[in-house]
């Protein structure tokens, strides 16, 4: 899908614990800002917009559905810990339901927040060349 990757992540674990790691190091932008998302109820949904940043959504612990949409495409992928980073650059909308309880999401930023940087509906001039997703 266009304007969505995915960074798989590999777990390396021994008798101190789990170390939980991206197979390619490299995010394909600058982080600029970042807050997590918890203690959403099971029945409410999270964003449902899209964003004027690039995001990267990571799950720390529980799942949670991400339904994607860049205006073309719609995809959706149920994001659990230790499994794939989700890259979702500006311009593709994505709705976040189904929080399995105590999920806890990180999100990566491009950009600061902005009031005006959010958008209810996709915006495909926004979403950029070489973002071509891996199985979505």
């Amino acid at each position: 899908m266009k304007g969505v990757i995915r960074i798989p992540m590999v777990a390396h674990s021994d008798a101190r614990g789990v170390l939980v790691a991206p197979q390619s190091p490299a995010l394909p932008f600058e982080v600029s800002n970042y807050f997590y998302i918890a203690n959403v109820p099971p029945a409410e949904a999270r964003a449902c917009h899209s964003s004027c940043s690039d995001e990267a959504l990571i799950v720390v612990h529980g799942s949670v559905m991400v339904d994607l949409d860049n205006g073309v495409e719609q995809a959706s992928v149920l994001l659990k810990p230790a499994q794939d980073v989700l890259c979702v650059h500006a311009g593709v909308y994505l709705r976040l339901h189904r929080f399995a309880p105590d999920t806890i999401m990180v999100v990566l930023a491009s950009r600061p927040y902005s009031r005006g940087s959010r958008h209810d509906h996709p915006q495909p001039d926004l979403i950029g060349s070489g973002w071509e997703g891996v199985g979505l």
